[in-house]
């Protein structure tokens, strides 16, 4: 399965999460954007991992990875 993780740093909290839909994650971290409380964003896809010998899960990314900053317009660029 894919998700698509979102990392919106600022300087009072950091915000992140996971969605199943890129246009979500980008809209999630953008809205930190434009609301002042992030300085940076980025989303990044990745595929859910169950281990083998239990049942713990984690995210392996891909690689495809987009970032953004604040501004009047918000631009995700490949990085």
């Amino acid at each position: 399965m894919t998700v698509w993780l979102w990392d919106a740093p600022g300087p009072a909290a950091r915000a992140l999460g996971v969605c199943d839909k890129e246009a979500q994650a980008r809209r999630a971290a953008a809205a930190r954007l434009r609301g002042g409380q992030a300085t940076a964003a980025v989303v990044e896809e990745a595929i859910v991992v169950t281990g083998t010998a239990s049942l713990l899960q984690y995210f392996e990314r891909t690689g495809n990875r987009w970032q953004a900053r604040p501004g009047t317009r918000i631009r995700w660029r490949r990085g």
